[in-house]
């Protein structure tokens, strides 16, 4: 590996408290750890990209959105800009695991204060904030992130 590149990984242990200790904080934590991380990687004189799939993807967007000025570039794959629309994309049967787990740690769109907190994690709402190249792969008939 170049001495340039650095790939950050977890281990499952460390993603399992991170899981645990971040509900209700999805892109605020998510977000803010990673910019540490890459401020960290800045200081030692090395650039930064972000780049990634899905939920990577939707770090991506909040990445370039939330913390402009941290990344050279970014690179989403189907990654959802709208926590509320993603929500509503969800079919009928996700209500039970819905319930369990999603509302509380992501956001609770059936009621006011849930769907702006939605919304304010959410990459849309920041989307002039974007400063930096974003290439965005996304399919026309994804069922979960409406293009």
């Amino acid at each position: 590996m170049a001495k340039d590149r650095h790939a950050l990984q977890w281990s499952s242990p460390v993603r399992k408290a991170y899981t645990r200790n971040t509900a209700g904080y999805h892109s605020e934590s998510s977000g803010s750890r990673i910019a540490a991380t890459v401020f960290a990687v800045n200081y030692r004189g090395l650039a930064a990209s972000i780049c990634g799939g899905s939920y990577g993807g939707y770090a991506t967007l909040t990445g370039l959105s939330f913390t402009p000025d941290v990344f050279t570039c970014g690179v989403d794959i189907v990654g959802p800009s709208n926590l509320f629309t993603l929500i509503e994309s969800f079919p009928a049967y996700w209500q039970p695991f819905l319930e369990a787990t999603w509302y509380r740690r992501v956001g609770d769109p059936r009621n006011e204060d849930g769907r702006k907190l939605l919304l304010s994690r959410s990459p849309i709402s920041k989307v002039d904030q974007i400063r930096k190249p974003l290439l965005i792969a996304q399919g026309a008939n994804d069922p979960r992130v409406v293009p």
